[in-house]
């Protein structure tokens, strides 16, 4: 894989002060080497941060174009913790 990378960015909005979760991320977008594109690394990126975050009992704002298909696609799943 050498120094190709892929990732996802986002910034925390709205922090819970009590550090038992909550508070509200905006995730901002996704990057994928070409070498890795079409091969499902943008999927395993945007699945493994919104269980992250579910999990974590915080909202998601989603501004990466990529994330908003998958949440479409996942829609059921996560419906309860994304805000516009």
């Amino acid at each position: 894989m050498g120094r190709d990378k892929a990732y996802l960015q986002y910034e925390a909005v709205n922090e819970n002060q009590g550090g038992t979760g909550g508070g509200t991320v905006d995730l901002l977008h996704t990057v994928v080497p070409e070498a890795f594109r079409g091969q499902g690394v943008g999927k395993v990126l945007a699945k493994a941060a919104f269980e992250h975050f579910v999990n974590d009992r915080q909202q998601m704002k989603l501004t990466c174009w990529y994330l908003k298909k998958y949440y479409n696609d996942n829609q059921t799943q996560y419906q309860n913790h994304v805000i516009n």
